[in-house]
């Protein structure tokens, strides 16, 4: 086979092969962008300093001629460049200053930059010098009996227990007897049966914002359907946060730019939703003084028994104004369930109909409309109020990410799935050149969808209206999240590696399809992989299966960890002789898995960025 032809890159020199010819130069071409924009902030910082040099030697000389009665030379005499406006009409002796050194930086320094609105001026911090942590710590009011309304801690424990530990109303009632034959009186214990944890379990509930039920009603086929809604509002969930003295010292209300010195220049690099671009425009387009409050949502059906005959639909949210460790942590300043989606069943009359379909979504976007309601209205006039530390903001409220697997990401965008002629939810590629990712394709946007959606509407007949919307992949149904200013679901909707990765591409494709060419191998290859499987030395955060091969159903996290050990314990068993397809299939796996690291990320330059986008590129095109 003739060796690739190669092209230099004269940004870096380097020989780039055509297949990442476009990836490598988008990459150079922004280093080389950012290198020339921070040189130009080098040398403006030299011109300046030099500057002052040159005026406070004249300056100094000037002080010089005075004292010793010499003429002063006139302005065609001076032979000082400066750009910025000095005034030399008055014949004063002017105090001689020490010229300022040149900023210099060493390797590894951490520049913050806040942006403009907030009116806080950019800082550099060693590397051992930057933390995260609150700016003024707050000390959190004394409580000396925190398990209120509880009688006492005794009786918040037990209440604790049989909560966490699904206990029914029988066997709640067998613990407090048994918690009465146990007591030595050291501590009151009052309940007498469930019924009464029950009313101070209610009692609690006051203390933070409540569910509210609501029945909302979707016409069908010349019918009401009535369904059962159950939610809570989050701009309560939201003040809840910002009232709590151990929570509000960790907000971050202003985004950030961090970047690092590599010795050369400043790289930049993310490790928070408010440190990366799409908070600081959002920031950008709200009137002066305004701060974002960016929501981070979370739907997907899910069984709430392990037989899978109850299901549940949450919607879970989150603060992307918390740093990582609070906002997915466990705890106080977490994930909320802040709603319960109702289930439409599927009915055999209407099943598998377009309308059918089109009512289901109808159904998900009138409750999603309702849990938001706070979200559309505050989005668009703000609202104030008054923080922990007496400082009065004026509040934006966005959703900044909405996180869920295909299927509901189609729903919340209210695209066609991935039948239809343009399946993906974030643009407008054609289903068929999904494979490709040479190409860019035109990004969508809620105000594009939403006047889509206006044209459609105004046809005069449902062919009309379906040949609209069908070139766009658009259902005829007005989307909750087109209310929420500052906020555009195509924009919002976000990668999820652990459906997308593990739950999918991993554990749906390539898993299947490389238990099958162990089978081909023989029961001794299949017992080889699980013994290899054994023998793999404990590692922390990591799961240790005994068995894998007879693996068909776990959660992405097991998969996720199965998936990290396969190639130590299959590249000596589907060797490229014994298994051609195998080998190829394992070779194309470590592509996968080179692509799942990066973005496994939790911090991110644009290096690392550029670099995860060339290993998907070469996923999909090897």
């Amino acid at each position: 086979m003739a060796p690739d032809r190669t092209r230099l890159c004269e940004l870096c020199s380097q020989d780039i092969k055509p297949r990442g010819w476009t990836t490598h130069r988008k990459a150079c071409e922004v280093i080389a962008e950012k290198r020339r924009r921070d040189q130009l902030i080098v040398d403006a910082i030299r011109q300046e300093n030099a500057t002052n040099s040159a005026l406070g030697s004249e300056l100094d000389g000037r002080s010089r001629r005075l004292n010793q009665n010499q003429p002063i030379p006139g302005p065609s005499e001076r032979t000082i460049n400066v750009d910025h406006h000095v005034d030399f009409a008055h014949d004063v002796d002017y105090p001689v200053h020490e010229p300022e050194p040149a900023r210099t930086f060493s390797r590894d320094d951490i520049k913050m930059e806040h942006h403009p609105s907030s009116g806080i001026e950019s800082e550099v911090f060693a590397f051992n010098d930057f933390k995260r942590r609150p700016a003024v710590p707050l000390e959190a009011p004394s409580n000396t009996e925190p398990w209120r309304p509880f009688h006492s801690r005794l009786e918040f424990e037990v209440a604790e227990l049989a909560l966490e530990a699904g206990l029914n109303n029988k066997q709640t009632d067998r613990l407090i007897k048994i918690c009465h034959r146990c007591t030595v009186g050291k501590e009151n214990f009052t309940f007498k049966n469930h019924k009464d944890i029950h009313v101070k379990w209610e009692a609690a509930s006051f203390r933070i914002t409540k569910f509210t039920k609501e029945v909302i009603s979707v016409p069908y086929d010349g019918k009401t359907w009535n369904f059962d809604l159950h939610y809570r509002d989050l701009w309560g969930l939201a003040s809840d946060l910002l009232g709590d003295p151990r929570i509000f010292p960790h907000f971050t209300f202003d985004t950030q730019r961090l970047s690092k010195f590599d010795g050369e220049t400043f790289v930049r690099f993310i490790d928070e939703p408010y440190t990366a671009q799409d908070f600081w425009d959002v920031q950008s387009q709200l009137p002066p003084g305004g701060k974002p409050l960016a929501f981070i949502l979370y739907a997907d059906k899910t069984r709430l028994s392990s037989f899978g005959t109850v299901k549940g639909y949450p919607v879970v949210a989150r603060l992307a104004n918390l740093p990582t460790g609070i906002r997915n942590g466990r705890g106080v300043g977490s994930g909320y369930v802040v709603g319960w989606l109702p289930i439409v069943e599927e009915d055999k009359d209407y099943a598998g109909k377009p309308s059918w379909v089109n009512f289901k979504n109808a159904v998900w976007h009138e409750s999603f409309r309702r849990i938001t309601s706070s979200l559309a209205s505050k989005s668009r006039v703000g609202q104030w109020f008054t923080c922990m530390d007496g400082v009065e903001r004026w509040f934006f409220l966005v959703v900044l990410i909405l996180s869920a697997d295909y299927e509901e990401q189609c729903v919340m965008s209210l695209t066609r799935g991935v039948m239809s002629l343009w399946p993906c939810p974030i643009c407008l590629v054609p289903r068929d050149a999904l494979s490709d990712t040479s190409k860019t394709y035109t990004r969508r946007t809620a105000d594009d969808s939403r006047a889509a959606v206006t044209t459609a509407q105004a046809k005069d007949t449902m062919e009309e209206l379906e040949e609209v919307l069908k070139v766009l992949g658009l259902r005829n149904i007005e989307n909750a999240l087109w209310a929420i200013q500052y906020s555009d679901v195509h924009r919002a909707l976000s990668h999820d590696r652990c459906h997308f990765n593990h739950g999918g591409v991993w554990s749906r494709h390539l898993w299947v399809e490389l238990q099958k060419y162990l089978a081909r191998l023989g029961r001794a290859k299949v017992s080889q992989v699980d013994k290899a499987y054994q023998a793999f030395p404990r590692w922390r955060d990591l799961r240790h299966p005994n068995q894998v091969m007879n693996v068909s159903f776990a959660d992405s996290g097991m998969h996720e960890d199965i998936s990290k050990m396969i190639i130590y314990a299959t590249h000596n068993i589907l060797t490229e002789d014994e298994s051609p397809l195998g080998y190829l299939l394992l070779r194309c796996i470590r592509l996968y898995l080179e692509a799942d690291i990066y973005a496994a990320f939790e911090v991110h330059t644009t290096a690392t960025i550029s670099e995860g986008r060339g290993a998907v590129t070469t996923l999909i095109t090897n």
